[in-house]
């Protein structure tokens, strides 16, 4: 045991050497706009979280899941194969397909669940071909690593170079998968989904988009961005998370009949996971109702107004926020340790925000990842743009 103390001691020390040991932040309280943090006078303007549409402390989503709970009890209790199918597991699977078009969806625990199960489910043979984007979510990378199938990876939104390997392979036997997140997580860009779903018919390979960050916030009722496109029933594998914009947790993999079928049958991310609890289900599909209706579109509408003004008052101040419309500011620095510094400054001055760090980016592309939320105010926005002047004026430029 102290062999295994002293080895991962000095491992969590390079750790700290290469400014980038993570360390988690208390929240004390939740919400989309405003969060108090242990350790932090008053309240902050929370800048960090995937709560695309404040709907994580909704009362339609809480009394959504209070009401599960007491009816349907705090777990599952089993494998969705076992017994762990209840009711509001079926009518939240039914509205995703319905909301995106589909033919079917399937539920997993989380994102990272559905792409570690979907991917090496599908691509199951060493004559198999995976190509994934450079920039894919680690969950994807995973899924990729997991499969038995020979991996290639593209240049970040590359659709040449895609098609170059594409051409390459056009011999191979086996079944070829392309994978790209919709809007990318951590610079909030998008793939030229109309070129690789020409490329993928083109060249007979089946297309998997990570919806993550346009479920909700994309597209006609949320349905994402293959849906604002007009290519919905040309991506034949479309993932979406219920963690982001639908405030509540799990995922989804939505597309045939078939293909669900073939999931619940083979994916082990499904079959060996206790199914999502019935509270969490349920508030997920308050979340999936309300996309649907008037409220879904003011707060689409809201995240947007909220976004442009935000961006609009850091690029004024010389702020490297990208060019990219849309929630997720990526907000360069560069240096790891400089990134840590300038988020540290920022809490003391009412801010949250995060690092993000190798592994999670590239070495040498350190950066602030900024989200805007449809819950943050006019007052909440001008509080952060206050607090970044202020940090700029102590940054070296």
């Amino acid at each position: 045991m102290s062999r295994m103390r002293e080895t991962l001691r000095r491992r969590l020390r390079a750790l700290e050497d290469e400014g980038l040991r993570r360390a988690p932040l208390t929240v004390t309280t939740l919400d989309g706009a405003e969060v108090t943090v242990e350790g932090v006078a008053g309240t902050v303007v929370n800048l960090a979280s995937n709560d695309y549409l404040g709907l994580a402390s909704h009362p339609w989503l809480c009394e959504a899941a209070a009401l599960a709970c007491r009816e349907l009890g705090a777990g599952a209790g089993a494998a969705r194969l076992v017994t762990g199918t209840v009711s509001v597991h079926r009518e939240l699977e039914a509205a995703l397909a319905g909301l995106l078009g589909a033919e079917g969806a399937l539920l997993y625990g989380s994102g990272y669940l559905a792409h570690v199960g979907t991917i090496p489910a599908l691509m199951d043979a060493a004559d198999d071909v995976i190509y994934s984007d450079r920039c894919n979510h680690a969950s994807i990378v995973d899924g990729c690593r997991l499969a038995r199938a020979r991996v290639r990876i593209y240049g970040h939104r590359d659709a040449a170079q895609l098609g170059a390997l594409l051409c390459e392979d056009a011999s191979s036997a086996g079944r070829r998968l392309v994978v790209t997140e919709s809007v990318f997580s951590m610079d909030g860009d998008e793939a030229p989904l109309e070129q690789i779903c020409a490329l993928c018919e083109r060249h007979g390979a089946w297309l998997l988009a990570d919806e993550a960050h346009a479920f909700g916030i994309r597209g006609p009722r949320g349905a994402g961005l293959a849906a604002e496109r007009g290519l919905a029933d040309r991506v034949q594998i479309r993932m979406g998370t219920l963690g982001k914009a639908a405030g509540a947790y799990g995922a989804f993999v939505a597309g045939a009949d078939e293909l669900v079928g073939y999931l619940a049958n083979r994916s082990r991310s499904f079959i060996y996971s206790t199914a999502l609890p019935p509270a969490v289900a349920a508030a997920a599909l308050a979340a999936v109702e309300l996309f649907d209706g008037d409220e879904g579109r003011r707060r689409r509408a809201a995240l947007r107004r909220v976004a442009v003004a935000l961006r609009e008052g850091l690029v004024a101040q010389g702020w490297d926020v990208g060019d990219v419309p849309g929630p997720i500011l990526p907000l360069h620095v560069g240096d790891p340790r400089r990134a840590v510094g300038l988020a540290e400054e920022l809490l003391g001055r009412g801010v949250l925000v995060r690092a993000m760090r190798y592994p999670t980016v590239p070495r040498g592309t350190e950066r602030l990842r900024l989200v805007a939320s449809a819950a943050h105010t006019e007052r909440h926005v001008e509080r952060a743009l206050e607090a970044f002047a202020a940090a700029r004026g102590g940054t070296k430029r």
